[in-house]
């Protein structure tokens, strides 16, 4: 397969989860059978997604813009511009915007999830902030 080069504008979108913003497929996998990336939007105020776990699929988050919230094996984390959080195949985690701006983050796969996503107990249900 010959070098594909993508950006943010021209990649195809697909919508997230609980209208929680957009992802924008940079590489899906197609292709290149170790790794997808995409830069996920989240929007002011997302819900979380659920809860879940890649059982062969390690996951990384990068935050480019905003603040992401990422509760990982049960541990809230707040991401800044410029943190990274490297999620391993087996760890329940789901992620959402964690404050007043929109969230970028590129996200990598690797392998690609496909089929991989499993749902996990949530350790935050009936939880009181």
């Amino acid at each position: 397969m010959p070098a594909t080069v993508t950006s943010i504008s021209g990649s195809p979108k697909k919508p997230m989860s609980n209208d929680r913003g957009l992802n924008h497929i940079l590489v899906d996998g197609d292709g290149l059978n170790n790794i997808m990336i995409q830069v996920q939007e989240f929007k002011v105020g997302a819900a979380f997604g659920k809860y879940h776990l890649h059982e062969h699929t390690d996951n990384v988050f990068f935050v480019i813009d905003g603040t992401l919230k990422a509760v990982v094996d049960g541990e809230t984390h707040l991401l800044q511009p410029g943190d990274l959080i490297f999620i391993p195949a087996g760890s329940p985690h789901k992620a959402t915007n964690g404050g007043d701006t929109v969230v970028r983050a590129l996200e990598i796969y690797a392998p690609p999830a496909g089929d991989d996503s499993h749902p996990a107990p949530d350790p935050t249900e009936g939880a009181t902030a």
